[in-house]
């Protein structure tokens, strides 16, 4: 967070320098690290979108705006994925992506429909089936919007 508070203070230094009053730029600089604070310039990029997870082999998933995090076979394999964003309300959602990592392609299937994790016997909105290496992962999804 910091990173990205003195990128955007180096950005607006420079862009107001010539015009701006050191006042007038310091209130700037004041408001971007209010908004940094709050996490209101990029929400959506630091909350999951969607978490699911499934029992059988200990599988975990949580869908960001910019990239899905999976963690597969109880943490033994962990994998990030770059994420085109798409619209959660479809009946079906199939989606092909490659892991950044490895390169190993994977198929995300979510359905809209009701699903009973089998760990907790929590009734979710989604199921998901996760295929990887020629391996099926099923469970539950939660919208997180």
């Amino acid at each position: 967070m910091k990173q990205l508070f003195c990128f955007l203070t180096i950005i607006l230094f420079s862009a107001c320098s010539n015009s701006t009053s050191e006042k007038e730029l310091l209130k700037a600089v004041e408001k971007i690290e209010d908004q940094v604070k709050a996490d209101s310039l990029f929400p959506e990029i630091l909350k999951p979108l969607l978490i699911a997870r499934g029992s059988e082999s200990g599988w975990y998933m949580e869908v960001y705006a910019h990239e899905i995090k999976i963690s597969l076979d109880y943490d033994e394999v962990k994998l990030v994925c770059a994420y085109p964003i798409v619209n959660f309300d479809k009946e079906q959602l199939e989606l092909n992506l490659t892991d950044k990592t490895n390169n190993n392609p994977l198929k995300l299937i979510i359905k809209k429909e009701k699903c009973t994790e089998e760990a907790s016997g929590e009734i979710k909105e989604r199921s998901v089936i996760l295929e990887y290496n020629s391996k099926s992962y099923k469970g539950c999804a939660t919208i997180e919007l």
